[in-house]
């Protein structure tokens, strides 16, 4: 992370408290020398809302499972794709919380 000697910042006769990352419609932007996001906090809800969805619909057709995981689940991890440039590491995290769900639904292993 990018640390270096920041001046006092203030608006007028208030402070401003310098901020490593700030939440900005939806998403955690990361102060530093160039522009970062942060997903942590995307997949976290992905996973409650997939596990809550996938739990409480285990008597459900696996294309019912699959078309409500796919209209709750997945805008969580497609938001704001087109305007925002992820690392190939942030992408393939992201895949990997889409993956999940297939296993988890049709009992598929990691390996």
């Amino acid at each position: 992370m990018y640390h270096a000697e920041v001046p006092d910042m203030s608006l007028g006769m208030s402070k401003i408290a310098w901020q490593s990352s700030v939440k900005y419609l939806g998403l955690t932007l990361i102060s530093g020398p160039c522009f970062k996001v942060d997903i942590d906090v995307t997949k976290r809800n992905f996973v409650a809302i997939c596990n809550t969805i996938l739990n409480s619909s285990v008597y459900q057709l696996d294309l019912v499972r699959l078309h409500l995981s796919e209209s709750y689940c997945m805008p969580l991890l497609q938001y704001c794709l087109g305007a925002v440039t992820f690392s190939n590491s942030q992408l393939r995290e992201l895949n990997s919380c889409w993956n999940m769900v297939y296993r988890r639904m049709f009992g598929f292993h990691r390996w």
